[in-house]
């Protein structure tokens, strides 16, 4: 069966049953980050006759703040209908299948793509458990101020402060231990219960706002870059001090 014949926005026909062929294995073609529209999504798909099957949606529906760290939902098709299931996500996202009527008020609006450049709040604060809360604090401020919202921005702000201020104290606490190249890293273990609480009550609402907002549809800043200088800096710290000690 070929597309050629299909006049433009004609549905192809569904599968005959029982049709065994081979489609070729499943592959991704689009990520979304709200669950209930990749499964509007699939649904679209399915009555376009093109089998479709969802990853992570539960794991999402679980907790939605969990959609920027895994990729979003994961919408997949067989390999040989992915140009066919293009064609149906470009008519999904231009609103071709919108129902006219009233919003139904218990759904979580849409996300939006968007041309921001931000820093994953999620993965940020993970990897502040390992390089200090300062890592995650700093990389929440920056998002803030791209983000434009007043309440995130000044909880970035007394975010920020308050890492650094607890950073200070957990390094000048540990200065009369024995100070070795890794010392930084353990330090920064030993504030795990202080960067748990800062997630909690002060860096969640930013990850919960790109979740709901943009989902996965943002510029993603390199993280890890930023991890691996910041690495790097602690390395040298906990090196440097090492040697200035006396024996």
């Amino acid at each position: 069966m070929t597309d050629s014949s299909l006049a433009p926005g004609e549905s192809p026909p569904a599968p005959a049953p029982g049709d065994d062929a081979w489609l070729g294995d499943f592959t991704v073609v689009a990520r979304l980050g709200n669950a209930q529209e990749a499964q509007a999504l699939q649904g679209c798909l399915v009555a376009a006759g093109i089998p479709a099957t969802l990853g992570d949606a539960h794991t999402v529906q679980t907790n939605m703040l969990w959609a920027n760290t895994l990729g979003g939902v994961r919408v997949m098709v067989p390999l040989s209908l992915v140009t066919r299931a293009n064609e149906v996500i470009a008519a999904f996202h231009s609103g071709a299948y919108e129902i006219e009527g009233d919003v139904d008020p218990d759904l979580p609006p849409p996300t939006r793509p968007t041309d921001l450049a931000l820093w994953s709040p999620d993965l940020a604060a993970f990897l502040g458990l390992w390089l200090t809360p300062v890592f995650g604090a700093a990389l929440h401020w920056l998002n803030s101020r791209r983000l434009g919202v007043p309440a995130l921005a000044r909880q970035a702000d007394v975010g920020l402060a308050l890492s650094v201020a607890a950073t200070a104290a957990a390094f000048w606490l540990g200065r009369e231990r024995d100070w070795h190249v890794a010392s930084p890293f353990i330090v920064s273990g030993a504030m795990t219960a202080y960067t748990a609480a800062w997630w909690m009550f002060i860096a969640q609402p930013q990850s919960r706002h790109v979740a709901r907002s943009f989902g996965r549809q943002y510029r993603h800043r390199p993280v890890w870059r930023a991890a691996a200088v910041v690495f790097a800096v602690m390395l040298a710290i906990g090196l440097g001090i090492e040697n200035l000690r006396p024996d």
